[in-house]
C-alpha cells in the first residue's frame, strides 16, 4: 500500500512511477547489489532518502568495559556469554567516510554494525561502491492507530483509599494485594524499588501531581529525546500551549502511559511500581493525522541505551504494522511517501529489525513489554513487531467487563505462535489529565494497548523485587504461571492468550498460603490460628485479619483449619503458591458495647484493644452502626481496653477476659460539656506541700496544645509551660514545685488554647 501525506499528491505519483520505471530498466551493477531493491530504483534521482548503511567490520577495539557495572551484572545473571563484538562500536572513521559524501549521520546501531543517515539518493551507489559498506537499505518510518476515548462506554470502577481511581484496574491484575504482601510480608516500602524501567513514548510532562514523588525523590534516572537528539523529553510551553503546532500536546501520551508505573497520589490514584527507577526515551514523533509515526532507527539507538546503562525492563508501545506493501520512504520538500517492505510472512520474531533487536536485548538480559497494537480484533493475524519475538511479552487489552476490546490485535505469528502473552485493561483505563484538569484530576478515559502495557511492566517490577536476582526468563515464568484464562478458556489463544496475570501469586513464594479471614459482616477476623491437619499451629492472623502461612504438604488437595473463639472452620488448599479468603460466623469472644446515659453510641466511635503477650501497641477497630465489636481469640485470653468516640471523653483503660463463650462488656463514655476550668485551692498555705489543682475540660477542641501560665498581680510572667493532651481530652494537672520560689501575694493563672484563654486568681499567704 502506498501512502501519500499531504502534498503535491499528483507529482508523487508520478515521480513513483518513474521509479518504478526506472526499477524495471535498471542493469545491477556490483554496488548496486548492496542497494535494495527499492533504493536502486531511486539512486539516480533528485530526492533525499534515509537509509541504514551496514560496515562490513569492526576495526576499533577499545578496552574497558564497553556498559555500565549494572549491566553486566544483569547480563551475567541470564548467562550471556557472546562476545564483545556487538559491544564494540561502529568506526568512527567508517562514520566519517559516508557523512565525506554528504550523508547527514542521525543514529549508531552497534549491535547490527549500522548507522542511519539521511543522504542524496544520487550517493547511494557511491556509498554502497565503498569496500567498508555491507549493504544499504531504507529506515522505514512506519505508525500505528490511535484509539479514541470513548466516553459513551465509561463506568466508574470500584475505590480505595489508597489507590483511588486506579483500585479497580489494578485489582484485575492483584496488584493492591501483591503490594500489601511485599509490605507486610517483605519489608518492601516502595513497590518496585531497586528495579530499573525505561519507557519508550512520544514525550514526557511531569507537571501533574502524581509524579511529584518521581521528581522530589530522583527517581528519574536518565532520559533523552532521540528524536531531536538531545536531553529534553517534554515539549516547551511554546508547543504545549499553542493548538497550531503540529506537535500541540505531543508529550500527553506518554505522561499518561509513565503514570499506569510511577503514578504516585494517594487517595486518587497510584501506579504498579511507584518506587522504581525510570529512564525516558522519546522515540516516537507524536500524534500526527491519527496515528503515531516511528522511525525505527530511533527506537534501536533508544534499546542500545538503554540495555547499556543497565535498564531491567523496557515498556514499549511500539507497533510497526502498516499493511506490509513492498516499497521505500522518500522525503522531499516535507512531503513524505510511506510504503513499507515486510510482509505478514516477516512476523516470525526473527526476520524484522526491530524484533532482532528486541531479541539482542533480550539475550542481555532484559524484560521487555511491548503492546501488540491496535489493528483490531476482527480478525486473526493483526499482530505488529516486535510483538511477533518470543521472548517479548506482548499485551492485549480488554475493557472493565473483561472482554477482549475491538482494537486489541490479534495473533498468530507468521510461524503459528499465539500472541498476545497476556492482556491488562486497555479500555476505560484511569489516567491523570495532563492538560487542563487541577491537582488531582484523572479520567477513566484511557484506550489502547498502549495503556495495558506499562502496567504489566509494571508487575514484572514487584516480581523482580520480590525474588531478587532473579533473571528475565524467571520473571517471564512467574508472570505466566499464574494467569487465569478468560472467557471460559481451557487453552490460551491468539485474542487473549493466557489471560490476566496474578501480581500477588507471581510475587509469592512456592511454598505459602496468604490467607484472610472475615467475619460474615466482611469485617476481617485477628488473631485467628491457623493450624494443619495434624494440629501444628501455622499462624496466626494479624489485626487486619491477614496471615502467611508455609506449606510441607507434597499432595493435593489437603485442609488446613481456622480456628476462632471455639469455632473450626476447614479450609481446602488445591495448590500452592494460593491466596484464599474464609468467612466464618463468629458468635463467642468479647462484645464490647459502647454505651452513654441515653443508650448507644456508634457516631465516630473506636476501640482499642492490647492482648499481653501477643501485641505491643493498641489495635483499633470501628464500631458498628449499634456501637459494637466483637473481639475473638483461638483461646481464652486477658485483653486491655479503652474507647473513643466523637463529642465523648477517652473511656479509662479496663481490664476484661476474651472466653470461648460469647460475653458482653459494656463501656459507659462520657460526653464532653462546653469549655470548663476549674482551679482550686484560691487559697494556697505557706510550706513545701502547698499545690494548685487544675481540672479543664476543652469542649470540641481542634488543637491538642494548651498553654499555662502564672502571672503576678501586676503582669509579671513568672511561670509558662506548653501540654499536649488529646484533642478535646480532659486535662488534670498538679501544680507543686512550680509554687515554691513564688513569693506571698495574689498570682493568676492563665490557660490558653484554640478557642479561649480563661483566667484564675489565687493567693499565697504568707
Amino acid at each position: 500500500m502506498i501512502r501519500i501525506l499531504p502534498g503535491k499528491k499528483e507529482y508523487c505519483l508520478k515521480r513513483l512511477f518513474f521509479f518504478t520505471l526506472l526499477l524495471s530498466l535498471h542493469q545491477v551493477c556490483p554496488a548496486e547489489s548492496k542497494l535494495s531493491k527499492s533504493l536502486s530504483a531511486v539512486s539516480s534521482s533528485d530526492t533525499t532518502v534515509k537509509v541504514w548503511v551496514f560496515f562490513t567490520d569492526k576495526p576499533e577495539r577499545p578496552s574497558g568495559d564497553l556498559v555500565t557495572a549494572r549491566a553486566l551484572k544483569r547480563r551475567m545473571r541470564s548467562n550471556f556469554s557472546s562476545s564483545k563484538e556487538m559491544d564494540y562500536p561502529v568506526s568512527s572513521k567508517y562514520l566519517q567516510s559516508i557523512q565525506a559524501t554528504g550523508a547527514v549521520l542521525n543514529h549508531v546501531y552497534k549491535w547490527e554494525n549500522c548507522a542511519s543517515f539521511y543522504v542524496h539518493a544520487s550517493r547511494l551507489s557511491e556509498i554502497a561502491a565503498l569496500p567498508i559498506v555491507k549493504k544499504v537499505q531504507p529506515v522505514f518510518s512506519f505508525h500505528n492507530k490511535f484509539i479514541a476515548s470513548e466516553k459513551g462506554l465509561l463506568k466508574r470502577g470500584l475505590t480505595d483509599s489508597l489507590y483511588g481511581q486506579s483500585y479497580s484496574q489494578l485489582k484485575k491484575i492483584n496488584v493492591p494485594a501483591a503490594y500489601d504482601y511485599l509490605s507486610r510480608f517483605r519489608n518492601v516500602t516502595e513497590p518496585g524499588s531497586g528495579i530499573m524501567i525505561a519507557v519508550f513514548d512520544a514525550g514526557f510532562r511531569l507537571d501533574h501531581s502524581c509524579f511529584s514523588y518521581l521528581r522530589e525523590r530522583g527517581k528519574i534516572k536518565a532520559a533523552w529525546d532521540f528524536v531531536d537528539n538531545d536531553s529534553t523529553v517534554y515539549d516547551p510551553d511554546s508547543v504545549s500551549f499553542n493548538p497550531d503546532s503540529r506537535y500541540y500536546q505531543n508529550d500527553e501520551h506518554g505522561s499518561k502511559v509513565l503514570s499506569l508505573i510511577s503514578g504516585y497520589d494517594p487517595g486518587f490514584f497510584m501506579g504498579t511500581a511507584w518506587g522504581s527507577e525510570l529512564v525516558l526515551a522519546r522515540t516516537e514523533n507524536g500524534l500526527l493525522d491519527g496515528e503515531f509515526h516511528y522511525e525505527e532507527d530511533n527506537w534501536f539507538r533508544a534499546i542500545v541505551w538503554a540495555e547499556s546503562i543497565g535498564v531491567d525492563i523496557v515498556s514499549s508501545s511500539l507497533a510497526y504494522r502498516t499493511d506490509f506493501s513492498d516499497s521505500t520512504a522518500i522525503l522531499r520538500s516535507g512531503d513524505t511517501i510511506f510504503v513499507q517492505d515486510y510482509q505478514y510472512d516477516d512476523l516470525d520474531g526473527k526476520t524484522t529489525l526491530v524484533s532482532r533487536a528486541a531479541l539482542y536485548a533480550i539475550e542481555r538480559g532484559m524484560v521487555v513489554v511491548n503492546a501488540m497494537g491496535n489493528e483490531g480484533s476482527h480478525t486473526l493475524g493483526t499482530l505488529s513487531a516486535p510483538a511477533d519475538v518470543k521472548e517479548v511479552i506482548s499485551v492485549g487489552a480488554i475493557d472493565p467487563s473483561d472482554r477482549i476490546t475491538y482494537f486489541s490485535s490479534t495473533g498468530p505469528t507468521a510461524d503459528g505462535r499465539i500472541k498476545p502473552d497476556l492482556v491488562a485493561q486497555g479500555a476505560n483505563v484511569t489516567v491523570p489529565v495532563i492538560y487542563g484538569g487541577g491537582a488531582h484530576a484523572y479520567s477513566a478515559y484511557g484506550q489502547g494497548t498502549s495503556f495495558s502495557t506499562p502496567m504489566i511492566a509494571g508487575v514484572c517490577a514487584l516480581i523482580m523485587q520480590s525474588y531478587s536476582g532473579c533473571t528475565a526468563e524467571d520473571t517471564r515464568d512467574r508472570l505466566y504461571r499464574y494467569c487465569k484464562l478468560l472467557n471460559k478458556n481451557d487453552t490460551p489463544d491468539n485474542y487473549s492468550g493466557r489471560g490476566l496475570p496474578d501480581a500477588l501469586l507471581s510475587c509469592m513464594r512456592d511454598d505459602e498460603v496468604y490467607i484472610t479471614v472475615k467475619d460474615t459482616a466482611k469485617k476481617t477476623v485477628p488473631f485467628a490460628l491457623i493450624t494443619s491437619q495434624n494440629g501444628d499451629s501455622l499462624g496466626i492472623t494479624d489485626k487486619d485479619g491477614i496471615a502467611l502461612v508455609k506449606i510441607k504438604q507434597k499432595v493435593f488437595p489437603f485442609n488446613l483449619f481456622i480456628n476462632i473463639s471455639g469455632l473450626q472452620k476447614p479450609l481446602t488448599i488445591s495448590s500452592v503458591p494460593s491466596a484464599e479468603e474464609v468467612e466464618i460466623s463468629i458468635n463467642s469472644g468479647l462484645l464490647i458495647q459502647l454505651e452513654d446515659k441515653s443508650g448507644p453510641v456508634a457516631d465516630g466511635a473506636k476501640v482499642y484493644y492490647q492482648i499481653p503477650g501477643v501485641q505491643d501497641q493498641f489495635v483499633c477497630r470501628n464500631t458498628d452502626s449499634l456501637g459494637r465489636v466483637l473481639i475473638s481469640m483461638y483461646r481464652e485470653t486477658p485483653v486491655q481496653i479503652f474507647a473513643t468516640a466523637q463529642g465523648y471523653f477517652r473511656s479509662d483503660t479496663i481490664k476484661a477476659q476474651i472466653g470461648l463463650d460469647l460475653c458482653t462488656l459494656k463501656v459507659l463514655l462520657e460526653k464532653i460539656p462546653d469549655q470548663r476550668l476549674i482551679v482550686y485551692p484560691n487559697v494556697l498555705k505557706k510550706g513545701r506541700e502547698r499545690a494548685l489543682f487544675i481540672d479543664f475540660i476543652p469542649g470540641q477542641s481542634a488543637s491538642n496544645k494548651v498553654t499555662l501560665s502564672i502571672r503576678s498581680i501586676d503582669g509579671a510572667l513568672v511561670w509558662k509551660n506548653a501540654i499536649f493532651p488529646g484533642i478535646s481530652e480532659r486535662l488534670k494537672i498538679k501544680l507543686n514545685s512550680e509554687l515554691n520560689r513564688l513569693a506571698p501575694g495574689f498570682y493568676f493563672l492563665i490557660l490558653e488554647n484554640d478557642r479561649n484563654v480563661f483566667r484564675r486568681k489565687f493567693l499565697i499567704a504568707g
